[in-house]
């Protein structure tokens, strides 16, 4: 129970690193900024994220650590249960997934912390 935990908040606290950094960065870059402004107009948590992007960041690190940590150690035994259908599916997307949210991570941790400093 405490994996899928994990699992669901490192891909859902890596997704918020694109909210707070990269998506606004991408919608200006193209043009679209007005677009965003109605967004945050729509969706005003993404505001909060931005004000608390060191928050999220850390929450995020943590939760991908743990699921990397839980993956790597504590996986569970090679046999599923006699259908097992649901046990190899799940297994199946769980280091894919824990991959994506790494690369949402540090997509977003580019755009919040060094593209700053570069552009």
């Amino acid at each position: 129970m405490i994996k899928h935990f994990v699992a669901f908040a490192s891909l859902f606290t890596s997704v918020g690193t694109l909210f707070c950094c990269a998506l606004p960065a991408l919608f200006v870059t193209l043009g679209a900024g007005a677009t965003f402004a109605g967004l945050t107009n729509t969706f005003p948590q993404l505001i909060w994220i931005g004000m608390h992007k060191t928050l999220v960041f850390a929450l995020g690190g943590v939760f991908l650590l743990l699921g990397f940590v839980m993956m790597r150690f504590f996986s569970p035994p090679p046999a599923c249960d006699l259908d097992g259908s649901s046990c190899e599916t799940t297994r199946s997307w769980s280091q894919p997934l824990l991959y994506i949210s790494l690369a949402l991570y540090s997509i977003g941790a580019f755009f919040a912390y060094i593209a700053p400093h570069i552009f």
